[in-house]
């Protein structure tokens, strides 16, 4: 159990340090069309677990699948992700509903 935890923060900690140097230094966007309900629903999966540990969940309201941008996808999943774990880190610890 207790190299569960500390195997899991170290991947917490690594994936932390490769999304400071994806802002630090963002390689050049490759701008693709992107659907918006593929943006929301990968940011959701990839903090679903997160959530879930800590006794709460990621709700993502249904969006039309008939919306795109133009944008490089990874760049603007770990721009999204990170407004959503930002928001996820100030519930957690002031425990206030946030609506986003």
């Amino acid at each position: 159990r207790f190299s569960t935890e500390v195997e899991m923060l170290a991947n917490r900690i690594a994936g932390i340090v490769r999304d400071l140097m994806q802002f630090a230094r963002p390689p050049r966007p490759d701008p693709h069309r992107v659907a918006a309900a593929e943006l929301a629903a990968a940011v959701g999966d990839e903090l679903a677990a997160l959530a879930t540990e800590k006794g709460a969940r990621i709700d993502i309201t249904p969006v039309p699948t008939d919306v795109y941008v133009r944008c490089d996808r990874s760049q603007v999943k770990n721009a999204l992700a990170a407004l959503v774990l930002m928001a996820m880190w100030l519930y957690f610890a002031l425990r206030m509903l946030l609506v986003i």
